[in-house]
């Protein structure tokens, strides 16, 4: 369940603000997530979002023992 949501709220989006995702991925997401539900599998938006926001964050340091975090995205 963590998985579909993380996908969900890490998807890529264009210069417009629209997703680079296809829609039939968004849609199989959606569909794989809300099974999940029904089958009385519980998730916390809240724990999700903090989760994400831990991975996409890069540890920076550099030679003046000076250091820092730094949001990142690779591009597959």
């Amino acid at each position: 369940m963590t998985l579909y949501h993380l996908a969900q709220l890490s998807q890529p989006t264009g210069p417009n603000g629209t997703s680079l995702i296809p829609q039939q991925v968004n849609t199989e997401l959606k569909r794989r997530a809300d099974a999940l539900l029904q089958r009385g599998f519980k998730y916390s938006s809240k724990e999700e979002e903090e989760q994400l926001g831990k991975l996409k964050r890069l540890r920076a340091d550099d030679s003046d023992h000076e250091s820092g975090m730094a949001d990142y995205e690779i591009l597959l």
